[in-house]
């Protein structure tokens, strides 16, 4: 049967993950014989609102946990065994979390709709309100709009694509754009529908890629996945 997915996640054997809208289980695609593996959520992580609005930006971690967020359901990691979810009432600001990434030191840091912070010692801290300080008398929008990535550099600073290109050194935000000297067309999101993914999955300058889209598009990204990583 077909597989449907709202997001798509990797891990290090280049298996791949995914869930749609409401799902209540996950899928598991072996990257060398095809087999498809089920994994049921419980009703506890789904709850109301629980995942009901799909999870997406999912990641494995350094300790080969899957975690990924949902548009109004908070962040949730799957350890193997079971899933352990977290909403705004455990600490992360708000539920929608549309980016997770892992730094150097392990923490995991999410991003989303009014939502910035990080996961570490089984506590979430968030930099929303710092972060709104840092935009007073900007000029730019006094909000977090929604999260497009995060990153980090040689240097330990972490980089977010927000309504801005925003840098969090551990101690303050710093914003960029033209005004600071970005050219104009760095930082940039693509719109597009099979086409322009399969021209992004097999350019030989592009190195990663991160997709929102519909399970029709997510599949040509699958399938270019796996048969750029078969063995």
């Amino acid at each position: 049967s077909r597989l449907s997915a709202y997001d798509m996640y990797v891990d290090s054997q280049n298996n791949a993950y995914g869930a749609s809208r409401g799902s209540t289980q996950f899928w598991r695609v072996d990257a060398k014989t095809r087999e498809v593996t089920y994994y049921p959520i419980p009703e506890s992580p789904r709850g109301d609102p629980g995942l009901g609005g799909g999870s997406r930006r999912g990641m494995f971690d350094g300790q080969d946990r899957l975690w990924f967020g949902s548009r109004d359901g908070g962040v949730c990691y799957y350890d193997g065994r079971r899933f352990h979810r977290f909403s705004s009432n455990a600490g992360v600001s708000q539920n929608s979390v549309t980016f997770i990434a892992e730094d150097r030191d392990g923490r995991i840091w999410f991003g989303g709709e009014n939502n910035i912070g990080y996961y570490q010692d089984d506590g979430f801290r968030t930099l929303r309100p710092e972060y709104l300080r840092s935009l007073e008398g900007s000029g730019l929008q006094p909000s977090i709009d929604t999260c497009y990535g995060i990153a980090q550099d040689a240097a330990g600073n972490m980089w977010f694509g927000t309504s801005a290109l925003s840098r969090y050194d551990g101690v303050a935000f710093r914003h960029y754009g033209p005004e600071a000297g970005l050219p104009e067309g760095v930082f940039n999101i693509v719109h597009g529908g099979r086409a322009v993914v399969d021209a992004l999955c097999n350019h030989p300058e592009i190195a990663s890629i991160s997709f929102v889209g519909s399970t029709g598009v997510a599949r040509p990204v699958s399938y270019t996945h796996l048969r750029a990583h078969e063995t």
